[in-house]
């Protein structure tokens, strides 16, 4: 009844499929982000897309970089291989891939991120910009080249997706009063707004008055709704601690410190120090050491990569670093000035979040069924992590 009244489901983009349309959903995006767009509201929706969906801080950009930034679409690059959508500045070259249902081609990422390496040989940080329903990673064949000799890494790659990042934006887009004040341009954003959420199933208020509905059929279904529920509350610890119990058995390295016990994992769910895993990295001095650390983060249940500073086996933040100056970390460390200024939280001294790649343990996303719910998903899971801990380590 909803819906006939409100007329929901009398959506352009849904009748005419093009929300399904790879072609021409980059077209309507491209026309969104570009300056030049006929929303005529000049950059304000490539901001938004940069910080909500790209997670570029706009303050990194010069004036003279941001006079020289360009928006493409089907940017035209190796063998004839479009590229769906491109940022481009006298510093940055910044490609987008976008996959609604299309399969990967052959050595597509692969292609894109060398394109992309060389327009930008000074850029240290090229990465794809993958973007999906639901952002899950690309295929094998898409970030490896022909003949399997060279691979992307994983820091090369970053997953968006329409279900997160796309639907943030556009929130964000419809709630200036620039697009309020285009009773047109609004209703078509609107629009666009429900048909990404029809298509990434967020859209579930039926589905769930459905399953409520079902669950108050019966005394039995009430009881077991009951008992599931409660199964999952041990459930959800029992997957921190097999995670990494089994990053443990299997990683060539000695973890330095115990918190991976019952309370600190429980602790995640009660805004409590978070569950991680240390390594030892470097020693500045007799008291001062550097770990790597693999956690949880206990603000949003995603993981966290990065090194913090240890001062006679306890964490410090950089706050509070008195004795070791940043001179004398970067001595030690051969790491660029940059990375001890690049980020807020201080209780580390650099560090990287993965919230698209890896399963989400407060939101339990698609990432977290797919990879607990198999057992081969779990354990490429597993080596994914040590390899990224042994990177660490490695630098």
């Amino acid at each position: 009844m909803r819906k006939k009244h409100t007329g929901i489901d009398f959506n352009i983009f849904e009748i005419t499929n093009i929300i399904t349309q790879e072609v021409q959903l980059c077209k309507f995006i491209y026309e969104i982000i570009s300056p030049l767009g006929r929303h005529y509201q000049k950059d304000i929706y490539l901001k938004l897309f940069l910080e909500d969906v790209l997670n570029i801080d706009l303050n990194t950009f010069t004036e003279g970089e941001w006079k020289s930034l360009e928006v493409f679409r089907e940017y035209v690059c190796v063998s004839s291989r479009r590229i769906d959508l491109l940022i481009r500045t006298n510093k940055r070259f910044i490609p987008i891939e976008v996959k609604v249902y299309a399969k990967d081609q052959l050595q597509q990422c692969y292609d894109y991120w060398q394109v992309a390496n060389k327009a930008r040989p000074n850029n240290k940080d090229i990465k794809i910009y993958y973007l999906s329903i639901d952002g899950h990673y690309p295929s094998e064949e898409s970030i490896t080249n022909v003949s399997k000799t060279e691979k992307l890494e994983i820091e090369n790659i970053r997953c968006i997706s329409f279900e997160k990042h796309i639907l943030k934006w556009l929130k964000h887009c419809l709630d200036l009063e620039e697009t309020k004040k285009v009773q047109s341009l609004y209703e078509i954003l609107s629009q666009f707004y429900y048909a990404v959420e029809n298509v990434t199933n967020k859209r579930s208020d039926n589905e769930s008055m459905d399953i409520q509905g079902l669950i108050q059929q019966s005394p039995n279904n009430l009881s077991s709704a009951y008992r599931i529920a409660k199964e999952f509350e041990q459930i959800k610890l029992k997957n921190i601690y097999k995670l990494f119990d089994q990053i443990e058995r299997k990683i060539d390295c000695k973890r330095l410190t115990k918190d991976i016990d019952n309370a600190l994992i429980e602790n995640l769910y009660k805004n409590g120090n978070p569950p991680g895993l240390n390594y030892f990295y470097k020693k500045i001095d007799d008291i001062n050491e550097i770990w790597a650390r693999m956690e949880l983060n206990k603000e949003n249940g995603s993981f966290c990569f990065g090194y913090i500073m240890i001062e006679n086996k306890q964490r410090i933040c950089r706050r509070n670093l008195f004795k070791v100056t940043n001179e004398k970390i970067l001595e030690c460390t051969k790491w660029n000035k940059e990375v001890l200024t690049k980020y807020d939280d201080d209780s580390w001294l650099c560090r990287e979040c993965f919230d698209d790649m890896y399963p989400n343990f407060k939101t339990f996303d698609k990432n977290y069924m797919e990879i607990f719910g198999d057992e081969n998903n779990f354990n490429q899971f597993v080596f994914s992590c040590i390899e990224h801990i042994l990177k660490l380590l490695s630098k």
